[in-house]
């Protein structure tokens, strides 16, 4: 990678970052509520956990981020698109930019129907330069029972400030 991507990588730091490690054949979906510096994690998990699927991100400039870092690395470390069920489909992460007009029914359905965790991660600013990526503890989906229960979690967790 060139000096962007290298000096980006250097001024991160993580917490919580082995809650992303997949249990067996189950990855975890990742919950990123658009608040703070939101672009940094998922920028983090593409370059360090790359493949990466964003779902409803709908930001530009974290669309030019993305391809200048791609370029980069030499490697495709993003996929964007709409729908969480797709997403669950392919391999790699997914990440769920959570914003007002995010459908938290749609993401605990997907979480229930695959078995994933529900991850939630978010960016802040450490220092002048730096950032830092926190990623809380799952919410496992096996502990519900319906749909609607889990969207109730996922609703709570999603409104944490790490």
């Amino acid at each position: 990678m060139r000096r962007g991507a290298r000096d980006f990588c250097r001024r991160l730091s993580f917490e919580g970052w082995q809650h992303l490690e997949p249990t067996g054949d189950t990855e975890p979906l990742a919950l990123c509520p658009r608040q703070g510096h939101w672009q940094i994690a998922v920028l983090a998990l593409g370059l360090f956990r790359g493949p990466v699927h964003v779902i409803g991100s709908g930001d530009p400039r974290l669309g030019r981020l993305v391809a200048g870092f791609e370029r980069q690395s030499g490697r495709r470390l993003f996929a964007f698109g709409d729908s969480v069920s797709e997403a669950l489909e392919a391999d790699g992460c997914v990440v769920v930019v959570l914003d007002r007009t995010s459908d938290i029914a749609e993401i605990a359905r997907g979480s229930l129907a695959a078995g994933w965790p529900v991850v939630p991660v978010s960016g802040h600013q450490e220092g002048r330069r730096g950032w830092r990526v926190v990623v809380r503890a799952p919410v496992d989906p096996a502990g519900e029972s319906d749909v609607e229960s889990l969207e109730r979690r996922l609703e709570l967790v999603s409104r944490l400030d790490s």
